[in-house]
């Protein structure tokens, strides 16, 4: 396959259809499938007076994952105000295996699932392989209204029983209907540490007294049989002793031990008899078992709650956190210094999601800062290479005309111009593939398609300073504060024209005026909060089954007065609006703004005869402050730069980083940003989460292309327009296509250019699935049309195969690409897709896609070339580009 005048698009539409079904198919499951789930409580966060008894519940369990609650069962007392930590570790079912344990002696362990009934129904039966085995048992199912959990019932020589226990404070009844519930058999007490080339960890079981809490409520002490490296996993199982229902709960899980209570019910007296109690601790990860099984162990932090269904909480609603097994992977990769520095492969794999494209230089210069962190504190001390000014001069050296037909001499002598559109575009290209502060642009860029204007609008396409200022803006804030940042957007006039606050008004009957109600719809829903109550981890909060509205149309009529009597900076409300800067801020005109009281999110009031712009910063801060902004954008950052479906955890732990960057400051996008590209599930995420990744949108497989092969601007003098050249000097020009107008309107061909969005929605909603992948998001893949993507791989196609240098000034042509270095190792096959897995692949090609190219390249037509190094290393980089492992980024 030899692409010349025509590419064959077969290959391209294949790969393209098996990158779709690697996003669409249900994940992999893992070895051994079904899983056996053991739960319990780390903490006690909501205990005590006037807050509820908790325990945990489970369903759903899978070979990927499970769903976790924070159980309250029949008891009344208090809302869930403060998330608990809930510890889970997964054993694979049926699992029979022997280990040594730390004094030599073997270990016998296996794994079951079972059913139990209530503590009044009977006690089920579980065979141990000794009278001295140490049973761990977990309730995985909530099929019972009253939650319940599980609980020895009875022991006799090697036969242990377990019963769901549960509250009994509303019925007076222990009986419960059949659970599901998981056990793991440990033929005695233990504690071992596994050591391999992979990894060591550690983990121990054993039976403790739980004191009796008749006397002495407080918590005991209990010391770890060995030191641990981080503070382990523990789940306990109760025991039988004892007339009344009772758990266990702990708290203060350190290395080297946790304390420990029994206790009762909400509602009984909190008073019960000592008994003995089993428990297991291990190391938080993925580990391999003796016998090649795979344990997951892990902590969920969650406020989702389950309860009876006839007890009534105005504060507390339903739900369920997910959570998600990992594999183990043999591979390991050095990620941080910590572990031994970085790697190409993790350098390469961090640039493509921090810059617009890995290079040969930028992995070499991120190895050579010698941590993750050291190239992102460089990286946001870098100068910001703004775009308003570089647009202006570069609309100068294309000579434009008044229309006298004179020379303009200075973006001063006219407000506005669709004319500069070339050159904005030329500047945000020559900015991505050649600026320094690949950082900051390519939050820039996140961020464009989070807070959308757009020149589509032909008051904005006649705007090119206003879209290049605005777009500076975007950049200004990218390593500031989101509440700065709010307000700069807000005050723009590129978005006062693009969503209507502009010369927005008050109400006149009269005239038969309202206030414009569109930016203050979208400030909310698009924004800021979205349209419904999120937890910390981005998923919905629920009330009867039912998500939770942020606000109502009152909401958005109410913010709408707030957004109004705001003009132009430098001419008064009634002159033409075309006339009126859009780089400068608005500013306001109290005769046209609404100074009566309004009420915002929460129920916030703003006082009467308050000015526009009191009523602007209270009504900001009133969005700013809402809880949902932090798990809201946070989720949005990571999709655009990391992974289209990121854990609940994942997005937890960025959006209370947004909440308090640990010095107090709410909505550090600096701390936000490094907190979104240092988490585990960013470096770790493609080896341990199969849906893990996202597809690369189309400007950015541009991008990657041409920073990667270095893309050779034209150089021009003179107008675009064919007019000779006045004396102001050469300007690069990128050319993508056959004309010139390729690069202004790309998004006809792609589907995307910069600030030219189809709406204010941006090119693809962050919450798409494609048709049958209701489950998961896939944003880019809206922009994955048969149109887009043919005439994105015939852009592409162009770059490669036609486009050559061009050296005489003011000659028409396409930009080129630099084949010197891949043409040089075009020879030597191997040597040349190791380059190319290098700076296009992250330096992870499959061994599978290594063997088609090689044959493709071994195919003897190609000595009968001309130029066949060139056409091998051309052909080399198609495959690569079209292949589904370029496409999904990982």
């Amino acid at each position: 396959m030899n692409y010349k005048k025509n590419s064959n698009l077969r290959p391209l539409i294949t790969s393209f259809i098996l990158s779709i079904l690697a996003m669409t198919l249900p994940p992999k499951t893992m070895a051994d499938g079904t899983k056996v789930l053991l739960t319990q409580l780390q903490t006690l966060n909501n205990n005590g007076a006037n807050q509820p008894w908790l325990t945990v519940a489970a369903h759903a369990t899978d070979a990927n994952g499970a769903d976790l609650a924070l159980e309250r069962s029949e008891s009344t007392n208090g809302s869930v105000t403060t998330a608990e930590q809930v510890g889970y570790v997964a054993f694979p079912d049926g699992h029979n295996a022997d280990f040594i344990s730390n004094d030599g002696s073997t270990i016998q362990f296996e794994t079951s699932l079972m059913q139990a009934k209530g503590w009044e129904n009977s006690c089920s039966a579980v065979e141990a392989s000794t009278d001295n085995a140490i049973i761990i048992a977990s309730k995985s199912s909530r099929n019972g209204g009253d939650g319940g959990w599980a609980r020895l019932c009875r022991r006799s020589d090697s036969i242990f029983s377990i019963a769901i226990d549960e509250d009994i404070h509303l019925d007076l009844e222990r009986g419960h209907i059949s659970e599901t519930v998981s056990v793991v058999n440990f033929s005695k007490t233990f504690a071992t540490q596994f050591d391999s080339e992979e990894e060591s960890w550690q983990m121990e079981a054993g039976q403790l007294s739980a004191p009796s809490t008749s006397d002495d409520p407080s918590f005991s002490q209990v010391q770890f049989q060995q030191q641990y490296d981080q503070p382990p996993v523990v789940i306990i199982l109760p025991g039988s002793e004892g007339s009344d229902s009772v758990s266990v709960r702990i708290q203060n899980v350190t290395s080297s031990g946790f304390d420990m209570r029994l206790i009762e019910p909400s509602g009984d007296d909190d008073q019960h008899i000592s008994q003995t109690i089993h428990y297991l601790a291990l190391t938080p990860g993925t580990h391999a078992l003796p016998g090649g099984a795979v344990v997951t162990a892990g902590i969920k932090s969650t406020q989702a709650v389950q309860f009876r269904s006839d007890v009534s909480d105005a504060n507390t609603t339903k739900s369920w956190s997910h959570i998600q097994f990992q594999e183990q992977e043999q591979e390991q990769e050095n990620i941080n210094t910590e572990q031994g520095g970085l790697n190409e492969k993790s350098a390469a794999r961090f640039l493509t999601q921090a810059t617009f494209g890995v290079t040969d230089e930028s992995i070499d210069q991120l190895i050579d800062t010698g941590s993750y962190e050291a190239w992102l504190k460089e990286q946001m001390a870098l100068p910001v290479s703004y775009q308003l000014q570089s647009t202006q001069g570069y609309w100068l050296k294309t000579c434009p005309l008044n229309k006298q037909g004179q020379l303009i001499n200075s973006p001063s002598e006219i407000v506005d111009t669709w004319q500069a559109g070339p050159g904005r575009h030329n500047i945000w290209w020559q900015s991505v593939l050649r600026g320094d502060d690949q950082l900051r642009q390519r939050v820039a860029f996140a961020l464009s398609q989070i807070f959308v204007v757009s020149d589509k609008p032909q008051m904005l396409q006649d705007s090119q300073f206003g879209m290049a200022s605005y777009y500076d803006t975007l950049l200004k804030h990218s390593f500031g504060n989101y509440r700065d940042l709010l307000e700069d957007v807000t005050l723009h006039p590129a978005m006062g024209i693009y969503l209507g606050m502009l010369r927005n008004q008050k109400a006149n009957t009269e005239l038969n005026i309202r206030p414009d109600e569109n930016y203050a719809r979208e400030v909310l829903q698009l924004f800021s909060i979205g349209v419904h109550q999120l937890n910390i981890d981005g998923t919905l909060k629920l009330e009867n089954g039912q998500p939770i509205p942020t606000y109502n149309q009152q909401t958005i009529q109410e913010f709408a007065r707030v957004f109004t009597g705001w003009n132009y900076a430098d001419i008064d409300w009634k002159t033409w609006i075309g006339k009126g800067s859009r780089v400068l801020p608005m500013i306001p005109v109290e005769l046209f703004h609404d100074q009566d009281k309004k009420v915002l999110l929460n129920g916030l009031e703003l006082p009467a005869k308050q000015n526009a712009r009191a009523d602007l910063k209270a009504a900001l801060d009133n969005i700013f402050n809402h809880p949902n902004v932090g798990p809201f954008i946070s989720k949005q950052l990571i999709q655009r730069l990391v992974t289209s479906n990121p854990t609940g955890a994942y997005v937890a732990r960025v959006a209370r980083v947004f909440n308090n960057n640990d010095n107090g400051v709410r909505g550090d996008l600096p701390s936000v940003i490094s907190a979104i590209l240092l988490d585990d599930e960013a470096r770790n995420g493609h080896r341990t989460i199969p849906t893990f990744g996202k597809l690369k949108e189309p400007l950015l497989r541009l991008s990657h292309l041409y920073r990667a092969l270095d893309l050779k601007p034209n150089i021009k003098e003179g107008s675009f327009w064919g007019q000779g050249s006045c004396g102001r000097g050469e300007y690069p020009a990128y050319v993508m296509g056959h004309s010139w107008s390729h690069l202004s309107n790309l998004e006809t061909e792609i589907g995307q250019a910069v600030l030219r969005a189809p709406s204010v929605f941006n090119f693809y909603r962050p919450d798409y699935s494609p048709p049958g992948v209701d489950d998961m998001a896939a944003p880019e893949f809206q922009l994955a049309t048969e149109n887009f993507v043919i005439n994105s791989a015939n852009l592409m196609n162009q770059g490669i195969y036609w486009a050559k240098p061009i050296t005489e000034i003011n000659k028409e042509g396409a930009s080129w690409l630099d084949f010197s270095q891949v043409t040089a190792l075009a020879d030597n096959t191997d040597e040349l897709l190791n380059h190319l897995s290098r700076i296009l692949l992250n330096g992870a090609m499959s061994d599978q896609l290594r063997d088609i190219i090689s044959r493709h390249l071994a195919d003897p037509d190609f000595q009968y070339h001309n130029d066949s190094e060139l056409d091998k290393a051309r052909d080399a980089i198609v495959l690569i580009l079209i292949s589904p492992e370029y496409l999904i980024q990982k």
